[in-house]
C-alpha cells in the first residue's frame, strides 16, 4: 500500500515554481505543465560553468496560481503564462526566469512576496511563506480542482539550494532559426487558395467562410485573418476534429455565442457545451461578459474547476459540496459587487444549483 503510493506521488509533476532572478530563461520538469502548443527541441541548459541538464522541448505553462493568502473562492485564482519554457525533466525544480519581467512584475520582500501585470498591476500570483527552512521564492500553485493534483516538495530543509540556469544565446538563434523555417512554410500553406474538397467541408460545416472565420474571432475583410483560417481550418481536417454545428443546426446557429471558445480548453468546452448549450450563455449565468477579458479569466477559473471535479472519479460530497460552494460564492461576489438586486442573486444561485444537479453536483 505505501509502495504504490510512493510510486503514484513520484508520477505526479513536480510542484515548486521558484522565481531564479538569476535565470534567463524558464524551466519546467514535467510534460503535463505544457499546453498545445509544446514543441520537441533537443536542447540543453547550463547549471554552473561546467554542469549541463538536457532539454528535449519548448512551449507555453498556464500556471493555475493562488492571487492573495487572504482570498477564497474563485476570485482568489489567476493564471501565471510563462512563454517559451524550456522542459527539462532532469532539473530538481521548475524555474521562473527573468524573461517573466516582460509581462509582470515581481516584488519580493523577505522571503515572500507578488507577482502584478505590467499592463493593469493586477495581481496574479503571490510567493509562498518561507516554510521548513527553504529560502526559495516559490509560487503558491492552485489546489485541485482548479489546479493539478502535485507531488511532494523536492527540497530537503537541511539543505541550501542554488536555483540558477542558463541558456545558450547559440541555442535561441539555433531554435529561432527552426521557429522561422516554420513560420515560413506555415505562411507558404496558408497563401494557398481552399481546395474543392476544403471549400466543401467549410460549406458542409460552417456554411460559408465568412461564418468560419466570425467564429474565430476573424474577420473575412482582412487577408491576414483569412490566410490564419485557412491554417485553422487545415489543421482541423488534419486532425479529423469536427467542432462547427450540424447542419440542422445552423438555422439556430449564433457566431456570437462562440466568440469566447478560445478561452477554455475542449474538454472544458464539451462541458460548458452540453450543460449551457454555448460560452456565452455559460458566462451569462455568472453574470459575466464574453468581451470582457476580465470576465473570461475568471469563467475559465469556474470551468476549471467544474470539469476538474467532473472527471474525478473518486469525487465524494465534500469536494462537490467544496465546489458548489465556490461558485455560489462567487455569485454573492457579483451580487454585492454589481449592485444586483438579493433577489437577482438568489434567482441565478438557483439556475446555477439547477444546473449543477443536472452534471452530478449534489
Amino acid at each position: 500500500m505505501a509502495s504504490s503510493r510512493r510510486e503514484e506521488q513520484a508520477s505526479l509533476p513536480c510542484p515548486a515554481w521558484v522565481w531564479s532572478s538569476g535565470s534567463n530563461i524558464h524551466l519546467a520538469k514535467d510534460r503535463s505543465w505544457f499546453g498545445d502548443d509544446y514543441t520537441p527541441f533537443d536542447s540543453f541548459i547550463k547549471n554552473t560553468a561546467v554542469s549541463e541538464t538536457t532539454v528535449v522541448g519548448i512551449g507555453t505553462v498556464n500556471l493555475p496560481t493562488k492571487i492573495s493568502p487572504n482570498k477564497t473562492g474563485p476570485r482568489s485564482h489567476g493564471t501565471l503564462r510563462l512563454k517559451n519554457v524550456l522542459h527539462a525533466p532532469g532539473i530538481i525544480c521548475n524555474i521562473i526566469g527573468r524573461p517573466i519581467l516582460n509581462d509582470y512584475n515581481v516584488v519580493t520582500r523577505g522571503t515572500s512576496g507578488t507577482i502584478t501585470n505590467l499592463s493593469d498591476s493586477r495581481p496574479v500570483a503571490y510567493f509562498k511563506p518561507e516554510t521548513e527552512g527553504v529560502r526559495l521564492f516559490e509560487v503558491r500553485l492552485s489546489g485541485p480542482p482548479v489546479g493539478p493534483k502535485v507531488g511532494p516538495s523536492p527540497f530537503d530543509p537541511s539543505t541550501t539550494y542554488f536555483i540558477r540556469a542558463s541558456w545558450p544565446d547559440s541555442e535561441r538563434e539555433r531554435f529561432a532559426a527552426l521557429q522561422a523555417s516554420r513560420s515560413r512554410q506555415s505562411r507558404a500553406a496558408a497563401n494557398v487558395p481552399l481546395a474543392p474538397s476544403e471549400k466543401a467541408w467549410l460549406k458542409k460545416h460552417f456554411e460559408s467562410e465568412f461564418k468560419f472565420l466570425q467564429v474565430h474571432g476573424l474577420s473575412i475583410y482582412k487577408e491576414e485573418d483569412r490566410e490564419e483560417g485557412r491554417t485553422i481550418l487545415r489543421a482541423i481536417m488534419s486532425n479529423g476534429e469536427d467542432e462547427a454545428p450540424s447542419d440542422d443546426e445552423f438555422d439556430d446557429f449564433d457566431p456570437e455565442a462562440h466568440f469566447a471558445d478560445h478561452h477554455f480548453s475542449l474538454a472544458e468546452l464539451d462541458w460548458i457545451n452540453s450543460g449551457y448549450g454555448n460560452s456565452r450563455d455559460f458566462m451569462a449565468c455568472f453574470g459575466l461578459k464574453f468581451f470582457n477579458e476580465e470576465d473570461c479569466d475568471e469563467a475559465r477559473a469556474i470551468a476549471r474547476a467544474m470539469v476538474a471535479e467532473d472527471e474525478d472519479d473518486d469525487d465524494d460530497s465534500d469536494a462537490s459540496f467544496g465546489v458548489d460552494e465556490a461558485a455560489r460564492t462567487f455569485l454573492l461576489s457579483r451580487t454585492v459587487g454589481s449592485g444586483m438586486s438579493h433577489e437577482d442573486g438568489e434567482r441565478d444561485s438557483g439556475y446555477l444549483q439547477s444546473r449543477m444537479a443536472d452534471k452530478g453536483f449534489d
